[in-house]
């Protein structure tokens, strides 16, 4: 036998005996070292292309989220592409219908797939001279690229050579003048000339809002697989270009897409970026789509990993914060990321109806579109305008000056001066419609897509306003804001309307809205105080924050600016306690803003430890409690996202040998959400252990969050196995101490036994069971106990044992199984490959272990209190644990399984065994192996119902070809089998025949159940597949199946013959090689419904399979 085997036999159920160690005395530790830090992940929406949404992290591209489909897209569309805009961070597709050559734009939830459409359907449309339609390629055969130009707030859309822009605004076509001098019609820009006449995907740097209007668009051609500037954007004109290489060798892509990330910068427009990459996804060599990190100054590609998706389209989760502020006078737009208020680009508002004033502005979740309300409050009139918020120019929406109102179709209601009084307007996400209120008690609604005031009670004359503001003493209103601000369906969606009133500096939830009734005031305050608002300015809710039910109060914050000691600020507030956070001036703070848009506040990281306790940067320890040397405890910390913009986190440690993070440990966390960090204390020496977490993220306060970890490490002291006793046991484990007063019992884990004198622990009559015990040392906590205690000794009774033999890589290398009396007296078998021994041993009065000469080496078994049985060969080469085998058992009967290697590929065939189970639990195995090669098997099953086997099923030469390992049959009540098995044959020479002749060394997966012979078969239908074999291809398809027997002929599976009794079937496939049918068996899996079977190849085995569809309850 080889001399680097050992033995390894699955242990028994029983609680294990330890043997009693001499006291130790600990000492304090602590670690230190430095700190790497750790580059934080990026998130990207994934386009599919059968028009689904999943979004994957780059540190984990092999495991993105379910794929959700887009709905609401116009019949005949396909979505060619996706992208984030930075000015309102929400994501943006594209349709297009090349039958009509038409296309539309959409703003789309990437939570739900909800697509809402902006304009018209199909409004997107171009001509060459005002006559000949430009042709809109087939997304099935030509690739489309689509991204946000960030420093004009437009998009830019390629296909093939076609190169042309569109306004998110209003979605209409930009006139390019097809690059060159003004022509007839809605032209595209210039066609893709220059160094490649074709691209796929298209990307900007800069890639922020208000980013000083500079910007580079580079461009993939998957032609040529180059990289390229388009340089001028609108000609078209592909410029520097680059090979597209992976580790030295060029990178053939095809159907790919690409984004950059925020913070991939170039100095000036249409430059090359000095550092920084952007993300490929192409399907290089066919089948899904990979993703690669892609260096824009050399061009180089590094895979990150194979999605398992075929995608279209990839867009960088935007990470940034944007708003909107409307300044006093409404003249002009300020925005600003609420992150660095101080930060600020100003621009001129357009012209207005003659003798109004903006009031305020809001953002249509439907639509992502800016909207604003001009009032003229000498005519008590006013107009909707559609903004855009980078240019600030209007458009009127509807008829100028249709707003007004009267109270019973002659009065006029008046419209407050702006000079002199406050206006509030938001979106109604649920219904599409505006709220606007007023500090002097107005309260009426807007109509977005005529502009129209909408009539607040019917039953009047006239078109009226709602009900005025009441409730809670409150007159009049300043803002207004609602929740679950998001595209939606504008049926059965919940929201909640959130109010200030400036005069009590309080929130309010105004219910019913169109009664205008105040309720459940709270106070605004600011570090416990109310906040002193000289000047209460715009308020709005990002639409991370939203409520399960309508009109109940929401978990989140909103932002709101006020004039506070006369700065103009921008701040926090908690909408559930009315508790606000300064976040910064707006500006320099000399401008007074009237109205606010918040379309994205930045990720906010918040850490709480424990939960609900929130806890400052580097001013927080998370302690983990007492533990033992190499027994990991776990402690829980909260991560929450305060911000509307997704969290994406990683984490790290100073040291990182025994802390570490086993759950969430990286990650996304959605805003106004949370996830739960687990941390791990697995120390491997004792004393007391320390470390740092370091949490990186996309917060732009916080880069790294640190969180101090200790932990006190224990090492086991008097580990004891005792017999239970009819009555009390008075154990004391500190007897042989020497210093009395110095070590003491501190603490027990169970409650039934009672400390004495801080040194005795008295155990109650007929107990049985495993507790712990905490030693201190002069006060503090140094030792953790275990003690056994266990019903009587195993060596009255007669046992066998058996378990499987493995070598020092745990491979499955034979089996042993031993026989003794209730007198310690019997055999153990042994058997390795063609090796097969039996050795007699005793196990003398007392004693525990033994040593004996075998065949195969020196043998030594240790028997221990409960009767495990330990197993060591030729002074440990071999080594294990021996499972006792139950005099009866309830999982009697025959067991169906199916056997697959975990390399289909390789070893396609189809293998399966029954596997017979009498009331003593002797079990018999007969199969067939994935080669066609039977085996048979005798053992016994173990208690703790596993079928531990080995068998050489082929002989006469070395090694032999065997099967091995273990099946358990779960808890003993249900009836699925499961385990893996080693599966290995040698090279077989000479003239042999069969299959898989240059041998195998593989591991195949069991699954299985009990076989009933009353059970009905299945009806219905079933997945059918056919592998390996002599056939050209895999084959797969579904067909009814009647009574267990599936459609046939079904492909090359001809026909199919069922025993019923036994459980089994034969069938025919044809064999495309012989050019006849070859013969095949199976057997059925009854609890899925299912079967399996082996047909024989040239070289190769075959399977077939049958899974039910779907598959059964």
């Amino acid at each position: 036998m080889s001399s680097n085997l050992r033995l390894t036999m699955s242990q028994e159920w029983n609680p294990s005996c330890r043997l009693r160690s001499t006291l130790l005395r600990l000492a304090l530790l602590t670690t230190s070292s430095l700190f790497a830090t750790q580059a934080g992940a990026e998130t990207l929406h994934l386009l599919t292309d059968d028009g689904k949404l999943s979004s994957v992290l780059t540190t984990s591209v092999t495991t993105p989220t379910a794929p959700v489909s887009i709905t609401g897209i116009t019949a005949g569309e396909s979505v060619v592409g996706i992208s984030v805009r930075p000015q309102n961070q929400l994501l943006y597709a594209l349709g297009v219908n090349s039958v009509a050559d038409t296309a539309s734009l959409y703003v789309v939830d990437p939570k739900t797939g909800f697509a809402s459409l902006i304009g018209n359907p199909g409004q997107i449309s171009f001509t060459t001279n005002g006559v000949t339609v430009v042709d809109f390629p087939d997304p099935a055969v030509v690739k489309w690229g689509f991204d946000f130009n960030p420093a004009v707030d437009r998009i830019r859309v390629t296909a093939g050579s076609l190169n042309f822009r569109v306004n998110p605004n209003n979605a209409a076509p930009v006139d390019g003048d097809n690059g060159g001098a003004v022509t007839a019609g809605t032209n595209p820009d210039g066609a893709i000339n220059g160094g490649s006449t074709t691209v796929a995907g298209v990307a900007y740097t800069n890639d922020v809002p208000n980013n000083g209007g500079i910007t580079t668009q580079y461009t993939i051609d998957d032609a040529s697989n180059r990289l390229f500037i388009q340089n001028l954007p609108n000609s078209g004109t592909q410029t520097l270009g680059q090979n597209i290489t992976l580790g030295g060798p060029a990178l053939d892509i095809a159907s790919s897409s690409f984004s950059i990330a925020p913070g991939v910068n170039a100095p000036a427009s249409n430059t090359a970026v000095t550092t920084g990459s952007g993300f490929l996804a192409s399907k290089v060599g066919g089948g899904t789509t990979k993703l690669f990190s892609l260096d824009l100054v050399t061009a180089q590609a590094t895979l990150l990993g194979d999605t398992g998706l075929s995608v279209r389209g990839i867009a960088v989760l935007p990470g940034s914060g944007a708003a909107i502020a409307l300044p006093a006078g409404g003249g002009s737009l300020i925005r600003l990321n609420p992150a660095t208020p101080t930060t600020t680009t100003t621009v001129a508002l357009g012209a207005l109806t003659a003798g109004e004033t903006l009031v305020g502005i809001t953002s249509r979740p439907q639509t992502g579109q800016l909207y604003g309300l001009g009032i003229n409050a000498t005519a008590n009139n006013g107009t909707l305008y559609l903004i855009d918020p980078q240019t600030a120019g209007v458009t009127a929406v509807g008829a100028a000056s249709s707003i007004a109102f009267t109270t019973d179709g002659v009065t006029v209601v008046d419209l407050p001066d702006p000079a002199t009084a406050g206006y509030g307007l938001d979106f109604n996400p649920t219904v599409d419609r505006i709220r606007v209120v007023t500090t002097t008690g107005l309260n009426f609604r807007l109509n977005p897509i005529t502009g129209a005031a909408v009539d607040g009670d019917t039953s009047i004359t006239g078109t009226n306003p709602d009900g005025v503001i009441n409730g809670s003493g409150v007159v009049g209103l300043r803002s207004a804001a609602y929740t679950n601000s998001f595209n939606q369906n504008l049926t059965g969606g919940v929201t909640t309307l959130y109010t200030v009133d400036p005069i009590s500096g309080s929130l309010y939830i105004q219910v019913p809205p169109n009664n205008g009734t105040q309720t459940s005031p709270l106070p605004i305050t600011l570090g416990g105080p109310a906040l002193a608002i000289s000047t209460f300015g715009g308020f709005d809710i990002p639409h991370s924050v939203s409520v399960a039910s309508s009109n109940t109060a929401a978990t989140g914050e909103g932002l709101f600016t006020s004039q506070v000691g006369g700065i103009a600020g921008l701040y926090r507030v908690n909408l559930a306690t009315g508790a606000s956070t300064a976040l910064g001036n707006i500006g320099t703070g000399a401008t007074p803003i009237t109205s606010l848009v918040v379309w994205a506040t930045n990720a906010d990281l918040s850490v709480e430890n424990p939960a609900g306790t929130v806890v400052a940067d580097n001013a927080s320890t998370a302690t983990f409690p007492n533990t033992l040397v190499g027994m990991p405890v776990t402690k829980q910390i909260t991560l929450r996202n305060l911000g509307s913009e997704p969290l994406t986190y990683s984490t790290s440690f100073t040291t990182g040998t025994e802390f570490s993070a086993t759950g969430n440990g990286s990650g996304t966390v959605p805003g106004s959400s949370s996830v739960v960090l687990t941390l791990t204390f697995n120390p491997t020496s004792m004393g007391i252990k320390n470390d740092t977490l370091h949490i990186l993220s996309n917060d732009p306060d916080v880069a790294s969050f640190e969180v101090a970890l200790t932990g006190n490490a224990l090492i086991p002291q008097t580990n004891d196995s005792l017999f239970s006793t009819t009555g009390e046991t008075r154990f004391n484990p500190l007897a042989n101490d020497t210093l009395p007063g110095d070590l003491l019992i501190s603490a027990v884990s169970d409650p039934a036994i009672q400390i004495v004198d801080g040194r005795t622990l008295i155990i109650p009559a007929g107990y049985t069971g495993q507790f712990t015990y905490t030693i201190s040392v002069s006060g503090t906590d140094t030792g953790l106990a275990v003690v056994d205690v266990v019903g009587s000794l195993p060596s009255s009774v007669p046992k066998g044992y058996n378990g499987v033999l493995t070598d020092v890589s745990d491979k499955v290398k034979g089996w042993a199984q031993a026989k003794l009396n209730k007198n310690g007296v019997g055999t153990i078998k042994i058997v390795t490959g063609n090796s097969n021994t039996s050795t007699r041993i005793t196990f003398p009065t007392g004693s525990t272990s033994i040593n004996v000469a075998t065949a195969l080496g020196n043998l030594n078994l240790d028997r221990s209190l409960n009767g495990v049985l330990l197993f060591s060969l030729n002074g440990g080469t071999l080594e294990g644990t021996l499972h006792a085998e139950p005099p009866l058992t309830n999982s009697t009967g025959t067991h169906h399984i199916a056997l697959r290697s975990i390399d289909p590929v390789t070893f396609p065939g189809g293998g399966y065994a029954t596997a017979v189970v009498t009331r003593n639990g002797a079990t018999n195995l007969r199969g067939l192996l994935p080669d066609g090669n039977p085996f048979t098997a005798a053992t016994a099953l173990t208690d703790n119902f596993a079928i531990a086997f080995f068998t050489s099923n082929i002989t006469g030469v070395t090694p032999s070809g065997f099967v091995g390992g273990d099946l358990t049959l779960w808890a003993n009540t249900d009836t699925d089998v499961t385990g893996e098995l080693v599966w290995s044959k040698p090279p077989q020479g000479g003239n042999a025949k069969g299959t898989h002749l240059t041998g195998v060394d593989t591991t195949l997966t069991a699954n299985g159940s009990l076989f009933f012979r009353n059970v009905p078969y299945a009806n219905g239908s079933t997945d059918v597949e056919l592998a390996g074999g002599n056939l050209a291809v895999d084959e797969t398809g579904t067909v009814p199946i009647t009574n267990g027997v599936p459609g046939v002929p079904t492909g090359s599976l001809l026909t199919w013959s069922i025993n019923r009794g036994a459980g089994t079937f034969t069938f025919t496939v044809f064999d495309p090689v012989l050019n006849k049918a070859v013969r095949g068996s199976g057997l059925y899996l009854q609890k899925s419904d299912g079967a399996i079977g082996y047909f024989p190849g040239s070289t190769i085995g075959g399977r077939v399979v049958l899974s039910p569809t779907p598959p059964p309850p």
